[in-house]
């Protein structure tokens, strides 16, 4: 390499040294995060195109119920809109996308929005649930997107953070 290249990419090192964000320098995460491009991320966020997937559960099941919800946050961190169209699972006959009502066109989710499917709130219905979903187990869901594709994302089976008695 002749003396005036080096110099040229010594000089392309440093500027984009210079130019990167200050939160790729961060090393400090807290014990639950990585470190990602985006920044600090839970240590369960999937990456599909511009979406960030996180927190994704589905509640424990009680003997006797072929029913379940699945709640997960998703982050639009792109330029352009995406939609989530709705979700399969080898463990389930079908799973809808429900806030009021069915949403059968699925839910838009615009550059810097963020999706919280919630108890009480939108939600993923599993409906003839194969076997009972126990807490500590995992379940695979593939959500369908309008642009991300099918992104297939592990599913904690945890004890939902509401009583039997209360309903959901």
């Amino acid at each position: 390499m002749s003396k005036v290249a080096f110099r040229i990419f010594a000089a392309m090192v440093g500027l984009a040294w210079l130019a990167a964000p200050a939160v790729a320098e961060r090393d400090d995460c807290p014990e639950t995060q990585m470190l990602h491009l985006s920044g600090c991320v839970d240590l369960d966020t999937v990456m599909a195109a511009d979406l960030q997937l996180s927190g994704a559960w589905i509640g424990a099941m009680r003997p006797g119920e072929q029913a379940t919800s699945a709640h997960l946050t998703i982050l639009n961190r792109g330029e352009t809109s995406d939609r989530l169209l709705g979700a399969t699972s080898p463990a389930a006959g079908r799973i809808e996308l429900k806030g009021d009502g069915a949403l059968d066109g699925g839910v838009a989710i615009e550059p810097g929005d963020r999706l919280d499917l919630r108890p009480g709130g939108l939600h993923l219905m599993l409906t003839g649930v194969y076997g009972r979903l126990i807490a500590g187990n995992e379940v695979e869901v593939t959500l369908d997107f309008e642009k991300a594709g099918n992104v297939v994302i592990p599913f904690a089976v945890r004890e939902p953070p509401f009583s039997a008695a209360a309903g959901h």
